[in-house]
């Protein structure tokens, strides 16, 4: 029995001292990097990758401090219902690192607020932690999303309530990686020459929905218009146009149009799988650990009682049904 309970004594031991090494070597890995970096900016002040890194790294060590959990990591936490994570607070590496990350932040925002408009949410944050006033802006939302398919902040994978006091998400990379995929998906959208849903600026519809599966090399588009007793499916295929893409972003240009009226009972088919999807409560996903078709998916409706939209690369069963059904109505329209 006692060598048992040695044993088990020596383990744990063992399993702390790992624990306590690995703190200790991720602490020297951040400081050498600050290092690394204030050297290349006493070189060149004007390095605003250096700048951009810095601050990430101030602001990693920050949500470190406070038990937060960094982008990557997000999809495999569940957060509590105020959209916070519960995660142990580590040993901060630099006992300024609020104080850090806000300075670097509001160096590379103030350098040109419109390119780095998205750090606008991060500052804020770390503002509030430090009681400070706030110094950066942001446009007025009739400005800011003015002809915009999709505000900068709607693919944001964290919960945003009271993100201005949630000192646990990435607000850094979550809100780059947001405005990364509204714009690209802007972009898909305008080459399949589509009309903004998000604003509601198209002509009033009873009900619309839309899918956009797009990958490498094609895209498909799907729109359902439902308006008074009639529905409408129209399709659209695109490949990617090289000549359009020397700006060294993808372009597609539409090859095949479809058009296609629905019976009651298909559009009833779609709307009940519609409403069994519930995009609303769908988190963004961009990637997926086991994809292997290399496609992306964007949901969106447009409903009386509003708009909702959902990208992600690893669909759901529901939604694989969904694409299913469309493809099967396109099929049959000659």
């Amino acid at each position: 029995m006692f060598s048992i309970l040695f044993l088990l004594l020596c383990t744990t031991t063992v399993w702390g001292q790992q624990d306590e090494a690995q703190e200790v070597i991720r602490i020297w890995r951040a400081r050498d990097k600050a290092i690394e970096l204030r050297t290349r900016l006493s070189i060149d002040f004007n390095d605003l990758v250096a700048v951009e890194q810095l601050a990430q790294l101030y602001y990693y060590d920050f949500l470190d401090m406070n038990g937060g959990v960094k982008l990557a990591d997000a999809d495999r936490w569940e957060p509590d219902d105020s959209g916070r994570y519960h995660f142990p607070a580590l040993e901060p590496a630099f006992d300024h690192c609020a104080d850090s990350a806000l300075w670097y932040l509001l160096h590379l925002w103030s350098r040109n607020p419109e390119t780095y408009d998205y750090l606008y949410y991060p500052i804020v944050q770390v503002e509030n932690y430090l009681q400070l006033p706030h110094a950066a802006y942001i446009l007025p939302p009739e400005e800011y999303h003015k002809g915009a398919f999709f505000p900068n902040t709607y693919f944001i994978s964290f919960s945003m309530y009271d993100w201005e006091h949630n000192y646990t998400i990435d607000l850094f990379q979550g809100m780059k990686q947001s405005r990364e995929c509204s714009k690209s998906m802007a972009r898909l959208l305008a080459d399949m020459d589509e009309k903004d849903l998000y604003s509601a600026t198209v002509a009033k519809r009873e009900e619309v929905f839309r899918l956009l599966v797009h990958g490498l090399s094609f895209c498909q588009l799907y729109l359902v218009e439902a308006q008074g007793e009639n529905t409408t499916l129209y399709y659209k295929e695109a490949q990617m146009n090289p000549q359009r893409s020397i700006d060294g972003t993808f372009h597609y240009s539409v090859t095949n149009r479809k058009q296609k009226n629905l019976a009651e009972s298909q559009w009833q088919e779609l709307s009940q799988l519609l409403d069994s999807i519930s995009l609303e409560e769908l988190p963004h996903f961009t990637t997926c650990l086991n994809r292997a078709e290399g496609q992306n998916y964007l949901y969106e409706t447009l409903r009386p009682i509003g708009f909702q939209a959902c990208h992600t690369g690893c669909p759901q069963p529901t939604q694989r049904r969904l694409l299913a059904l469309l493809q099967r109505l396109v099929g049959k329209i000659r």
